[in-house]
């Protein structure tokens, strides 16, 4: 659309790949998985062990694949498109990239670094979902919202920052991150005004300003409403 193109499908058998701005002379703009395509098991139980991935996938050897490199230009990152990528270990997302959709991450379980675009504003549903290897991540000024379970089993992250312009954490959001244990805000102010649903934050986080913690336990279990 717009006379851009969009990628569905990659089929090479890279290990490193670089998706490129254009082809044949035409921009990219979107990457991503044709949805038909993915088969859950409609029994599965949704608290229960990550569903069976895709029996296709956005890049068709997406078990060797280590690293992805997103050309400037690219806008838009759609839903599934790296879910199942699971030698996936680090991307960088270009600042031209404004819209990231839900699942994209799903299921890189050896996903380690990534770079996020500073201009997108919202980390969608099931984003980072079952991403037990992503141990940090540094969430852009401009997110205003993080989607249900966007970070659900990231097992290994141990901090995470809140952005200035954060305005609502959905339901589950950080559920299961065992080894979260702080979390940095760039002031009280902006704490105190996020809407948060559910249980999106661990009992056990502390809340640090300018690398000092500011508040105790207790206190931040009243504030987050976690039951």
């Amino acid at each position: 659309s717009n006379g851009k193109i969009k990628i569905l499908q990659y089929t090479g058998d890279d290990t490193e790949v670089v998706i490129p701005n254009y082809i044949g002379g035409i921009p990219v703009g979107i990457i991503e998985f044709d949805p038909s395509k993915i088969l859950f098991d409609p029994s599965a139980d949704p608290n229960g062990p990550p569903p069976t991935p895709p029996v296709e996938h956005l890049f068709v050897n997406s078990n060797l694949i280590t690293k992805v490199i997103i050309s400037e230009g690219i806008e838009t990152i759609g839903r599934y498109a790296f879910m199942g990528c699971n030698s996936l270990d680090s991307i960088t997302i270009p600042n031209t990239v404004i819209k990231i959709k839900d699942n994209v991450f799903n299921q890189c379980t050896s996903l380690k670094y990534i770079v996020l675009s500073e201009n997108i504003d919202s980390i969608q549903d099931l984003t980072f979902n079952y991403c037990n290897k992503l141990d940090s991540i540094k969430i852009p000024d401009n997110i205003t919202f993080i989607g249900n379970s966007a970070f659900r089993f990231c097992t290994s992250l141990k901090q995470i920052n809140i952005p200035q312009n954060l305005k609502k954490i959905d339901t589950n959001a950080f559920e299961e991150c065992t080894s979260l244990n702080k979390i940095l805000i760039p002031n009280l102010t902006t704490w105190y005004n996020i809407d948060f649903i559910s249980n999106p934050l661990t009992l056990e986080s502390d809340l640090y300003l300018n690398n000092e913690k500011v508040i105790d336990d207790a206190t931040l279990v009243a504030m987050t409403i976690l039951i």
